[in-house]
């Protein structure tokens, strides 16, 4: 899964002859992984963000066992995608009101999605 970079500025040395780059010919595409680790070592299968309108079971063919899949044309997590991470996420940690983990998201736009946080986010606890 990987997008082919295109080489930006290249910087070398005054009055040098060879200038060289190292860029990979293979063409793919790039597909957004998200994952979870828990403190004690154990991790929440991974859940992908195909670039595609609608996702097909076969984009998780050889994926790691349980892993979560979903689809927008941006190929990038947006809130739709960021609900469905959270519902995968709290099967395999095993949240429940009485057992309740720490969740630390960067910064990200997807991540205040309102109804995913007012679901799962205690009143003592800011979404902002």
């Amino acid at each position: 899964m990987t997008k082919v970079q295109k080489p930006r500025k290249i910087i070398s040395r005054k009055c040098a002859k060879l200038v060289g780059a190292v860029t990979s010919v293979a063409r793919g595409t790039l597909a957004t992984k998200a994952l979870a680790v828990i403190a004690n070592g154990n991790s929440v299968p991974s859940s992908f963000v195909f670039p595609n309108n609608t996702f097909k079971r076969h984009f998780l063919s050889n994926s790691p066992q349980g892993s979560a899949g979903s689809a927008n044309k941006s190929e990038w997590m947006a809130g739709q995608e960021f609900q469905s991470f959270m519902k995968h996420f709290i099967k395999p940690a095993r949240v429940t009101k009485e057992k309740p983990v720490i969740l630390l998201l960067d910064h990200h736009q997807s991540h205040f999605e309102l109804p995913t946080s007012k679901e799962h986010f205690n009143e003592s606890c800011q979404h902002r």
